[in-house]
């Protein structure tokens, strides 16, 4: 259940409380490692998730929470992400999203790959360079080229801040307008944070700086050195350490340097629970300013623990 939330009546417009009702669903459900419907409220279309129990895994997820305040995130710092809400549905907590494609045509980046006549593009692997060569030579992008690889970066910065290990070739890509394509705004953020991890004993230094260095993987991968015949998935501070020489990466890393981080994470953790809202702020803060911002991890771990976040944190740490 949602803590220290008031719930509206569904007459109400769609804020965080929202409850969810049989009634107001428009479409079936889509089965996976979560239920997902759309509902629709005055005039409006939104994807519910119903993703607080992983199917796959069996246990309990942290998604709905992760997808809100990995948007919400997103959105603060200036990035076009897909709105979201908390809300209840049969006394789970779901998040909803705001339909992005409700009058557009959405063109994922894989349609675009796997579509291509080109064999050079076609035969192209998923690492950020050979992505960055498919977008380089899509005809009906070139109007819009310079901003997309622009957009590109930004959305690879967020997500390596929230650590998104899902950002596959279906779940970005771009937007049809009349003849031509620009980039999509961000969405499906429910893998960013670590929404089946474990908080019984994370606040811990160890615990911390593997899932701010080494976990999760990127979906985009990298050519290693002694293995020849396939990119391999890796981590993002790896992918950091290889694209630093690419200028708009670097350009993105400038622009997302300059954030109040403790602000943004303050005003993004609203209305999600206390020890998730621990957890969410602490991993944001790590990540960005060790990945970002190159500083010392044991410097920001003693941050994170003399840091409230404007939270209630327990006098002792695990």
């Amino acid at each position: 259940m949602l803590e220290n939330m008031d719930f509206f009546s569904t007459k109400k417009p769609i804020s965080n409380g929202f409850i969810v009702e049989d009634n107001m669903i428009c479409s079936e459900t889509t089965e996976g490692s979560e239920d997902k419907f759309f509902i629709e409220v005055n005039n409006e279309k939104y994807l519910v998730k119903d993703s607080s129990y992983n199917k796959r895994r069996k246990q309990k997820s942290l998604a709905p929470y992760c997808e809100y305040t990995g948007s919400h995130f997103i959105n603060l710092c200036g990035v076009d992400c897909q709105e979201t809400y908390l809300g209840v549905y049969y006394d789970r907590p779901v998040v909803i999203c705001k339909d992005l494609f409700k009058d557009v045509c959405f063109k994922p980046f894989r349609d675009i790959h796997q579509s291509s006549v080109d064999s050079l593009l076609a035969n192209k692997e998923y690492t950020y360079d050979d992505v960055l060569y498919v977008m380089s030579k899509m005809i009906r992008l070139q109007d819009n080229l310079d901003d997309a690889l622009h957009k590109f970066w930004e959305m690879f910065v967020m997500d390596a801040i929230l650590g998104n290990r899902d950002r596959h070739e279906g779940n970005w890509g771009f937007i049809k307008i009349d003849d031509t394509y620009k980039f999509s705004p961000i969405f499906d953020n429910g893998s960013s944070l670590f929404p089946d991890v474990d908080l019984s004993n994370w606040m811990n230094e160890e615990f911390i700086s593997r899932r701010t260095f080494y976990i999760p993987g990127s979906q985009f991968k990298m050519w290693k050195d002694g293995i020849d015949d396939r990119p391999m998935r890796t981590n993002y501070f790896e992918v950091f350490q290889d694209a630093i020489s690419n200028e708009l990466f670097c350009n993105a890393l400038e622009k997302f340097s300059k954030i109040d981080i403790i602000d943004i994470i303050k005003r993004s953790i609203i209305d999600v629970p206390t020890d998730y809202a621990r957890w969410f702020s602490s991993i944001i803060y790590s990540r960005f300013n060790c990945l970002v911002l190159g500083r010392d991890f044991s410097v920001i771990y003693n941050e994170i623990v003399e840091s409230d976040f404007g939270l209630e944190w327990s006098d002792e740490v695990d």
